[in-house]
């Protein structure tokens, strides 16, 4: 919590936003950059007769994923359950094509997330480095800031075409948030100025 009390933000790197990120990487559903190969893509071939429903299925997997992540954020009562969404490492609640390709998927997942180098950590120390940045950009700012509670989530790679969140929500990778400049983040700042501001 800020120092005035006026605001927090929460920095995490959910396992569920993260793997199904994973997913999508792992079989070719998402397309990243070409300077950056991860993780190694897998049964592409296999799937290339039904590439389109799994697309359809995963889409709407991640979809449901982040509501439910950001409606967990606010602690509704009525929300979807992230662990209906996110079951490993059986995954019953999914379609039956997607369901097959996170079962594939997870122990390399699983591996990766929790060795020492892996993902959780990388983006762990990411998560203190930012919270400082942060701080900084919230003191340069000269509006009259309302009480807020930004919280951003972590993931490893992000979508071509960016996430649309609420306003109090950030899903990013954590490069991702230091391109952000001075602009956006007054921008992002902005909405929660304070009354008359």
């Amino acid at each position: 919590m800020s120092e005035n009390l006026k605001w927090d933000v929460h920095f995490r790197s959910p396992d569920s936003l993260n793997f199904a990120i994973y997913v999508g990487c792992f079989f070719g559903i998402i397309q990243n950059p070409p300077d950056f190969s991860w993780p190694d893509k897998c049964c592409n071939n296999t799937l290339s007769s039904t590439k389109e429903t799994l697309y359809v299925q995963w889409a709407e997997w991640w979809g449901s994923l982040l509501k439910a992540r950001y409606e967990h954020l606010l602690n509704k009562p009525r929300s979807e359950r992230i662990k209906d969404l996110f079951e490993p490492s059986e995954f019953p609640t999914l379609d039956l094509q997607l369901k097959t390709c996170c079962k594939i998927a997870w122990p390399h997942f699983k591996t990766w997330w929790n060795m020492t180098a892996g993902g959780r950590n990388a983006l762990s120390f990411q998560e203190m480095v930012q919270i400082k940045a942060f701080r900084e950009r919230v003191s340069t700012y000269t509006g009259e800031l309302k009480a807020f509670n930004l919280k951003i989530d972590y993931i490893y790679t992000d979508l071509p075409n960016g996430i649309d969140t609420p306003a109090d929500y950030i899903v990013s990778t954590p490069d991702m948030l230091v391109t952000y400049d001075k602009a956006w983040w007054l921008t992002k700042l902005g909405q929660f100025r304070g009354e008359g501001s």
